[in-house]
């Protein structure tokens, strides 16, 4: 158990046990998003840290200051040391990539012409960037001078 940074009446365990002063273990819960976090205060100041960050800054070194922390098997509830790594933004994207852990691309994609019929269908958002430019403007709808539409399929 060690002290956490900046909030000195809480201590965290390398299997992400956080203990209030009292040693009363801190409720967690689940992200938007799937990632652990809890509710921290000190003089009035409340956060909501990511429990595998701070296993992460306060067990694992991080040599080459690198400034994300990648889940090894992609599972965003699993904080053991062991499944953590420090990585930069385009390693932990490539990793998401590579393991298909991005749900954008999981979801199918409909390529359709202005009146709105279908032209193609493609299984994922990585399919359909392998023949379509700007595949993520035009799904947000921002591409400008389009000849079709993207749209993530219902």
């Amino acid at each position: 158990m060690v002290n956490i940074s900046g909030f000195p009446n809480y201590t965290i365990s390398k299997d992400g046990i956080v203990r209030n002063r009292r040693g009363v273990v801190i409720y967690v819960s689940k992200s938007k998003k799937g990632y652990v976090r809890c509710t921290l205060s000190h003089k009035g100041k409340k956060q909501k840290p990511y429990i595998h960050r701070l296993i992460a800054l306060h067990f694992i070194p991080n040599p080459e200051n690198k400034p994300c922390i990648n889940h090894k098997n992609g599972n965003k509830a699993d904080n053991r040391i062991e499944n953590l790594e420090w990585c930069t933004i385009i390693e932990n994207n490539k990793h998401a990539v590579e393991n298909k852990l991005n749900s954008a691309f999981r979801r199918p994609v409909v390529k359709l012409d202005w009146d709105g019929n279908v032209l193609k269908e493609y299984p994922s958002a990585a399919a359909a960037k392998k023949e379509n430019k700007n595949i993520w403007e035009r799904l947000a709808g921002r591409a400008k001078n389009q000849d079709y539409i993207l749209r993530y399929k219902n």
